[in-house]
């Protein structure tokens, strides 16, 4: 969710303007953004970077 500015609201689907912006922001982050990919890939970094 830090990496959405405040005033962002990110619109992908139809209907994303009717739904409270909380979780459209939610839904592009962890949707578009794949924030599970993301903190897995930042784990094996980090044991690389730990174990040097």
């Amino acid at each position: 969710m830090e990496l959405i500015y405040p005033k962002e609201l990110p619109l992908f689907d139809k209907y994303d303007e009717y739904l409270p912006p909380d979780l459209v922001k939610k839904g592009f982050a962890c949707g578009v953004l794949n924030i599970e990919e993301m903190k897995r890939r930042i784990g094996e970094w980090t044991k690389i970077f730990i174990n040097k």
